[in-house]
């Protein structure tokens, strides 16, 4: 399952953009996430198994419906570049 999802702390008010649930019904809005380059790669600091990318860069973008239920309204667009 893939995500994008808002919440305001201060009454737990909720965006998202779901995908690929178990219950298809609980599909949602829509998101891309698109990756242009990985940086240099490096051992892996944590000891464990592969390798690690430091520096990845791309771009997400995220179309986020309200949960009612949560009472929240309206439509949360979010477009970031990393």
């Amino acid at each position: 399952m893939g995500a994008c999802e808002v919440v305001q702390n201060a009454t737990a008010q909720t965006w998202a953009a779901l995908a690929g649930s178990s219950s298809p019904s609980d599909d949602q809005g829509s998101y891309s996430v698109s990756v242009s380059s990985l940086g240099q790669e490096i051992t892996n600091p944590e000891g464990g198994p592969g390798n690690v990318f430091l520096i990845v860069h791309g771009s997400i973008n995220c179309t986020m419906p309200a949960f009612t239920v949560t009472g929240a309204s309206g439509t949360v667009t979010l477009a970031a570049t990393f």
